[in-house]
Order: C-alpha cells, then structure tokens, then sequence
C-alpha cells in the first residue's frame, strides 16, 4: 500500500486491560479477577476494533511482533481482543501484518461494500468468551495451537453452561452485496487460527441464495479456499481445537 491515510509501524495492543485485569498498587499484590468497578463494563469487552477504514479509507499496521500468548497485555507484543480489522465500503483498505486477534462475538476480520483486507503472518483465536465461576477461560493443552501461552485469559459471564458468543461465528467474513464483486479477504504469510467455537467456512448451500450471499458460487469458493489451506499453498495453518 502507497501512502494510506494513517500508517502504523509498530505493535498494537487492545486488550480490556483495564476492566478484565485488575492488580493492587503493591508490587507484591497479586492480580486479581474482575475488581471493584468492572461488573457493568465485563459485558461491553471483546469488542475493540484494530483497525477500521470506511468511506475509502486506507490503514497500514505493521507489528513488529505477533502475540502467541492471549495474556500479552503485559507483553510488547501485538493483540487485539475483538475485531483485528474492519473494511467497509468501496476504495476502503486495510493491511495488517504481525497482529493477533482473541475474536469477539463479531469475528476477526471483517469486508464489506467493496472494501479489502490484507492479513499476513498473524494469529486468531476463536473461542467462546463467556463463563461460568471465576471467569478464567483455559486453552487446549496441543502443542500445534497458536496461542502457546498457559495463563487463563479472562471472559465475560455466562448466562448458563450453554451461553456461546461464537456458536455460529466464522473468524473472518466476506459480504458481498448486489453488485459488489470487490469485497474481500486476502491472507498471506504463516497465518494460524485455533478454532474452538463457531464456523470456519459458510457459504450458500447448494446455490440456495440468501439476501446479503456474495454469489451464487460462494460455497464453491469457501470448498476451495478450503482445499488451499488443507493443501498449505496459502501457508496457513487452522487447527480444530
């Protein structure tokens, strides 16, 4: 990208560290889950957004290095909680390199209206943020996961054993409208996702076309961009987890 309106070199950090952290002023104090004052903001977390273009707009953001640990708040390491990138909108464009993304209920990455994302050399963590008891949300024990951390993160409460803010989320997302043949997401480099919740590829079944499909192909094209990633051409590696 030439010269996009706002161009960061350097890592990102989104985390809700202040309202899913909380840590007495002493050195010595241990931190704490969900402290005085977080209650009404907990169900308001995993919604920040890395990056948003509308109206074409363009964004550069380059991390020096990408999380592999979902605690890296602590860490000068690039991590959003939420949405990493957000593209909307024809001409809007968005390259983001070395970020990571724990998804929130709206997915990682998101095109529409003709806008483009770029995603290169990054991890996604896409897993139900809801919880019962204490809040802590643990990870798989594989060693082949991309988030290699083994500190719980912390989530939102759960209404029940079943609430699942990911049960039918897929971690990135293309709408294509009437008329928009523009609109998508473009993946590079070594790129990782751990899969725990939602769905990894929709499309329309069986040319069943729905308000908001992109074509009348699209379950062909989500079938392909699935045979690319089974056969590592694309160097991205998705781990059911």
């Amino acid at each position: 990208m030439t010269n996009p309106q706002i161009n960061i070199a350097g890592n990102i950090n989104a985390t809700d560290f202040l309202v899913l952290h909380v840590k007495g002023s002493a050195p010595t104090d241990p931190e704490t889950r969900y402290g005085n004052g977080t209650i009404d903001a907990r169900p308001h977390t995993y919604q920040n957004i890395g990056a948003y273009a509308t109206n074409g707009g363009t964004i550069k953001v380059a991390g020096t290095a990408q999380s592999t640990d979902v605690t890296d708040y602590k860490n000068d390491k690039s991590l959003i909680y939420g949405i990493g990138a957000l593209a909307d909108g024809n001409g809007s464009h968005i390259e983001m390199e070395k970020v990571s993304v724990v998804s929130g209920a709206s997915g990682a990455l998101f095109a529409k209206n003709g806008g483009v994302i770029e995603y290169k050399d990054g991890n996604i963590l896409h897993q139900n943020n809801k919880v019962l008891g204490n809040g802590d949300i643990t990870s798989s024990s594989s060693t082949y996961r991309a988030f290699l951390g083994t500190t719980p993160r912390k989530g939102m409460d759960a209404n029940s054993p079943t609430d699942n803010d990911h049960e039918n989320i897929s971690p990135f997302y293309v709408y294509r409208g009437n008329n928009d043949s523009k609109a998508a997401i473009i993946f590079s480099g070594d790129n990782k996702i751990d899969m725990y919740d939602g769905i990894l590829l929709t499309g329309n079944a069986y040319g069943s076309i729905k308000p908001g499909d992109s074509t009348d192909r699209e379950w062909d094209y989500a079938n392909s961009a699935w045979e690319k990633w089974y056969n590592r051409t694309t160097k991205m590696f998705i781990k059911k987890c």
